[in-house]
């Protein structure tokens, strides 16, 4: 049975790609499918396993107690086969009729899993769970980067998928082979928590960034999916390689939390990795796609090594009001920074009304405290930094609503444009 559940749904892989023939995008939204639902599957069997919802009788290949084909079986049923089985030009329905036919063969075949799985009675409760958090949006991150569309949900669901694997799957895949778990980290005092929150967030923030500027720019992380553009904005006008950089700092510091050498190793091997052929298939790829324009911006930034001013390809316009009090002192302090391939013009002056700080780089643009904080990328790392953190997703739009409330929020400026 567990061979089964692993070698059906590679053949069925196989065989769909021989029959579809899928292109570039189509492959990129299968794989992401399945990236997104190895951590979520993993995550909500363990989960299962601990309310009691279904056990599994395991005797090797288990990977936190789930079977390992078992688990990789069913990430590819739930996240390549429908990608690669469905027509994605029709609409949603192919893709939810096949996501009905999936849930309906888990209820057949799940009853009749014995010995491999054993289910309680209250074992729809984990069969809702997994099909709301793995199936639904493992299918919709599919499809949105095989069609190309809602490019930030997307990259935000890879964002989700890719720290799901390397916090939660690689430990867990590691602590297998050495017998290692999660005490040591349950074991630490709350202040290490604090400290390593301060200590990692920086690199977290830088990354996280990282990935806003390639939806800026209309793309997004994986090497499938990526910008129409050069990106040289943000973290990029610091470091060549800032996902990768915040990517192993953060996992080396998840593995001196874990109190575990191995995990820590496999941080080392990433950016040995990252350094080494990704970086060479890289620098071919984007030689080839952006020629003079990335030799121009590689001979500026080092691939691990921030730089301490920013590298400037394209000059950044600010708008801020004289007339308006809280917009003028901002003003005179951007002025006070010495950046590097930034104006500060009047608010006044830009073609249409503006309400609030404005940012403008290329085709570009951000108001408000992203506005401010966007310029502070022009002055140095140490600011560029704080903005990285300030800017996050779920902080920036907190610190907004705490500043418009404080007299900061957007304004009509009597007898003018805007402020």
């Amino acid at each position: 049975m567990r061979a089964v559940a692993l070698y059906l749904p590679i053949l069925l892989v196989v065989a769909l790609a021989i029959h579809r023939r899928p292109d570039r995008r189509r492959v990129a939204g299968a794989l992401l499918a399945t990236a997104w639902n190895l951590p979520a599957l993993l995550a909500v069997n363990v989960v299962a396993v601990r309310a009691g919802w279904w056990s599994f009788e395991v005797s090797a290949a288990a990977v936190a107690g789930v079977p390992a084909d078992l688990w990789i079986g069913w990430a590819l049923l739930w996240g390549t086969v429908p990608l690669l089985a469905v027509r994605l030009g029709t609409g949603i329905g192919p893709l939810v009729g096949a996501g009905l036919i999936l849930v309906a063969a888990d209820m057949v075949l799940m009853p009749i899993g014995e010995p491999v799985v054993v289910l309680d009675r209250t074992w729809l409760v984990g069969e809702a769970l997994a099909v709301v958090t793995c199936l639904g949006p493992g299918l919709l991150l599919g499809r949105w980067t095989a069609r190309g569309e809602r490019l930030a949900w997307r990259a935000g669901l890879q964002v989700l998928a890719f720290t799901g694997l390397l916090l939660f799957v690689l430990p867990v895949l590691v602590f297998t082979v050495t017998g290692e778990d999660w005490a040591a980290l349950l074991a630490r005092p709350r202040w290490q928590f604090v400290l390593a929150g301060l200590t990692l967030a920086p690199a977290g923030a830088m990354a996280v960034q990282a990935v806003r500027e390639f939806v800026a720019h209309g793309g997004t992380p994986v090497p499938l999916d990526p910008p129409s553009r050069l990106v040289t904005s943000g973290p990029y006008a610091y470091v060549a390689n800032p996902m990768q950089l915040g990517a192993t700092v953060v996992l080396a510091g998840w593995g001196v939390l874990l109190a575990s050498p191995a995990v820590v190793a496999g941080a080392a091997v990433a950016a040995a990795f990252s350094a080494g052929v990704a970086a060479w298939s890289e620098d071919v790829e984007l030689a080839g796609r952006f020629g003079n324009d990335w030799h121009g911006y590689r001979r500026q930034v080092r691939t691990w090594l921030p730089r301490w001013r920013p590298a400037v390809v394209d000059r950044a316009v600010v708008y801020v009001a004289g007339s308006c009090e809280p917009c003028s002192d901002v003003g005179r302090f951007l002025l006070r920074r010495p950046s590097l391939g930034l104006d500060v013009a009047a608010a006044e002056s830009f073609p249409e009304p503006l309400r609030r700080i404005t940012y403008v780089r290329r085709a570009h643009r951000a108001d408000g405290l992203a506005a401010v904080g966007r310029s502070l990328e022009h002055v140095n790392l140490a600011w560029a930094t704080g903005s990285w953190l300030v800017r996050l997703p779920v902080v920036e739009p907190v610190l907004q609503l705490v500043t418009d409330a404080v007299g900061g929020g957007p304004r009509d400026l009597a007898g003018t444009q805007s402020g």
